[in-house]
């Protein structure tokens, strides 16, 4: 759901999206049966574990964990083909690289090396089969594998802080042998020795807590996984040997790793889903651990503990994911059919009041625009469109419910005809839970000024702040023995900011001094003589000697996409680079760009400007001030807008004009 390669998953959910609760109608025993015929030629090998168990009556409970696995396997898939081979070769390539080079790769936010690698395996894997290919655990998983993992969660159930658990409840946190579309593997033995310390680090505080067990596993996978954005272009979970050997991934990765690791332990747990943020492209996905009272503590798995989790944007919709069916209203049809969705709606329960405050949007729909019993669907923008998140029917053709929506978003509703067809005016829930229509207001127009195409985030604002404390300064000599303060960066924006220097000095160079703990964060330099501060003076770049070669090429070449970035904070403290302007010149400002997302309005772009009317209406091209802002003489009022960049850019947001500011929602 984060990236190109799944836009076929989306298309396809849009005929099953979640429902609000538990839609069980078929009885195990059935659910039984079509498992078994789905399985094809495979039937023989599910047969061999129902009667593996049946041999011996103290096999019972066996036997009906067994029946509920298979019962609701149906459904439940991995991947196949290049994609999945690539996956696997890079992680082999990325131990081997930790290998040679004496270091560990995970502990780099994205490392070059690996970037380039992956990219490699992406490329080759689009020539090959542009899309990936499914393979259902029915007519695949061999019996030796399902037998394992049975006999050891068993075993993992009789752990202190396992034995409270129903016979139920083991079946949905304890036993499944998959925790979402990662490959088929046998885990089970290799997670439980790697984590068996758990159960002397559990004696020494005397817990038989469930919570204080999860914590314990989840502080320890801190330091053998790492976030890596790289791996959003891979659309599925990484397997339980791929995590554990590479030790990086993306934040389903992050919660199938702890998955395994606590599973394996007896530790109950189980996914939460975010299928897409509301204020921003992309999901997200963490956990959470069953505690005794039969309420749940959400973590993120590598990283926050129990109860420390963080929903750091706006989530629309928050989902369990289950490994039991919940929803199996089409099952029946579509195994008659043989035509089985992989899709994991049937799989999911709606949990979003449980996280994060809801309401009802309650929606009186356009005249004869619906029919009674028709599907219609809530949306939220990405970056390029309308994408739906949750479905409700309408009884009577006139009125529809969307229960439980977070708060804090514009949502737009829409039902799918020959196309997709709003049904209102865009709908902002405030966080008040206070509901209004985003609209223009009549025929008011209105002047703005844009200096964004999508809002400021916290990694952003924490690059302005790497620069604070940065020193401008001038001098005749070479070794600086005269230098004179241009200005001290006290704040900074993202874009190519330009101070003014009014004392009318006359410099032959000029340096930037690195504040103490910079990370480098610079995209580029610039000292300017004319009045407008338009043209950039030409010099020979300098620096000190601890300073890269390249990285002096980075400060002057133009870019902002371009950035230097050291591993230590403080590996440039107090070292510089500068420009030898050949003889003393009198200048009139010094320009400097921290480290850039190249969201700001910049020069050379082809930008237009929309607001929304049913559709996006465009406003053309807009007129590039000075300051590189972007105005428009006639905006209507009220309305919602979007800032396009046709010529490079992938994160534009829609937003609000109010108080002469951008609103971003």
């Amino acid at each position: 759901m984060k990236a190109t390669l799944l836009t076929i998953f989306f298309l396809l959910s849009l005929s099953g999206l979640i429902s609000y609760g538990q839609q069980r109608t078929v009885p195990e025993q059935q659910l039984l049966s079509l498992s078994l015929d789905f399985a094809g030629k495979n039937k023989s090998n599910l047969q061999q574990v129902l009667d593996h168990y049946s041999k011996a009556p103290g096999d019972s409970l066996k036997l009906r964990a067994a029946r509920f696995l298979i019962a609701n396997m149906t459904g439940h898939f991995s991947y196949a083909g290049y994609l999945q081979k690539g996956m696997s070769d890079l992680i082999d390539h990325v131990k081997h690289l930790e290998d040679s080079l004496d270091r560990k790769m995970w502990r780099f936010y994205a490392d070059p090396l690996v970037d380039r690698a992956w990219d490699s395996v992406i490329n080759k894997s689009k020539a090959v089969n542009p899309s990936p290919s499914q393979v259902f655990d029915n007519k695949v998983i061999n019996a030796q594998l399902l037998i394992e993992n049975i006999d050891h969660a068993f075993e993992a159930w009789n752990y202190p802080w396992s034995k409270h658990l129903t016979f139920d409840e083991f079946c949905d946190y304890i036993l499944p042998y998959r925790f979402y579309d990662e490959p088929l593997e046998s885990w089970r033995p290799l997670y439980r020795e790697k984590f068996s310390w758990l159960v002397q680090a559990m004696e020494k505080i005397g817990s038989t807590d469930p919570v204080d067990a999860c914590r314990l596993i989840n502080d320890s996978l801190r330091y053998k996984f790492t976030f890596n954005p790289a791996m959003f272009s891979y659309p599925a979970a990484l397997g339980p040997l791929e995590v554990l050997k590479g030790g990086m991934g993306k934040c389903l990765d992050q919660a199938g790793f702890a998955n395994y690791a606590m599973r394996a332990m007896g530790i109950p747990v189980i996914l939460e889903q975010i299928p897409h943020w509301a204020d921003r492209s992309m999901g997200h996905e963490f956990c959470s651990v069953r505690k005794k009272d039969g309420s749940f503590a959400s973590f993120l798995g590598a990283e926050l503990p129990p109860g420390k989790n963080e929903i750091r944007n706006v989530a629309p919709k928050i989902y369990r994911t289950f490994y039991r069916i919940q929803d199996d209203r089409y099952l029946v049809d579509e195994v008659s059919l043989g035509d089985v969705s992989a899709l994991f709606d049937r799989y999911q329960l709606d949990v979003t009041k449980e996280h994060i405050p809801v309401r009802d949007i309650v929606l009186k729909l356009p005249d004869h625009s619906c029919v009674p019993g028709e599907t219609i669907y809530i949306c939220v923008f990405d970056n390029e469109k309308w994408i739906p998140f949750s479905s409700t029917e309408t009884a009577d053709g006139k009125n529809a419910v969307f229960k439980d929506i977070g708060l804090g978003a514009v949502y737009l509703p829409m039902a799918i005809k020959s196309q997709m067809l709003p049904l209102s005016a865009p709908l902002l829930l405030k966080k008040d839970g206070g509901l209004s229509e985003i609209r223009p207001t009549g025929s008011e127009v209105e002047k703005v000024v844009l200096s964004r195409k999508y809002p400021l985030g916290e990694k952003q604002r924490a690059w302005l702040e790497l620069v604070r404390g940065g020193l401008f300064q001038g001098a005749g000599s070479a070794d600086f023995s005269d230098a004179q303060e241009i200005i001290k960066i006290s704040w900074s924006e993202m874009a190519m900011n330009k101070y003014y220097y009014g004392n009318n000095g006359s410099f032959r160079y000029i340096r930037y001094v690195f504040p103490d703990s910079s990370f480098g964060s610079l995209a580029e330099l610039a000292v300017y003589a004319d009045s407008l501060f338009q043209i950039p003076l030409k010099g020979k770049p300098v620096a000190s000697a601890k300073v890269k070669p390249e990285d002096v090429k980075i400060a002057f070449d133009g870019r902002l996409d371009n950035f230097i970035y050291t591993e230590a904070a403080d590996t440039y403290k107090g070292e510089w680079i500068g420009l030898d302007l050949g003889e003393r010149t009198k200048i009139t400002a010094v320009g400097l760009s921290p480290r850039n997302d190249t969201n700001g309005i910049m020069q050379g772009m082809n930008y237009e400007l929309f607001y929304w009317k049913d559709k996006w209406v465009s406003l053309g091209a807009g007129t590039l001030d000075s300051q590189l802002r972007l105005n428009y003489g006639r905006v209507p009022k009220g309305a919602l807008l979007l800032l396009r960049n046709h010529t490079e850019g992938k994160e534009e947001r829609i937003f609000t004009y109010e108080n002469g500011k951008q609103v971003w929602w």
